[in-house]
């Protein structure tokens, strides 16, 4: 099974989305954050392309998001866990 149909990396993206929009950042804003295209933003929260770690660890950094409690927040972590 790819990971990209995974519930879990569902979840992953649907934090994602969740954090950018809270922070009031855009597509573009986070694409040039990031250095790359709002196409590729989009297709992340679309589904349609997977993250690597670092990529991740990027985006994270872009959204001023500390990835542990991300990671807890989007249930991949447990509580507690560093």
């Amino acid at each position: 099974m790819s990971s990209i149909h995974d519930n879990r990396f569902s979840k992953l993206v649907a934090e994602l989305r969740l954090a950018r929009t809270n922070k009031g950042v855009t597509q573009v804003e986070l694409a040039e954050r990031l250095g790359i295209q709002q196409s590729d933003v989009s297709k992340v929260e679309k589904c349609q392309r997977r993250l690597d770690i670092i990529e991740l660890v990027d985006w994270l950094t872009a959204l001023d998001e500390d990835p542990c409690l991300f990671l807890q927040r989007a249930g991949l972590l447990a509580p507690g866990a560093q």
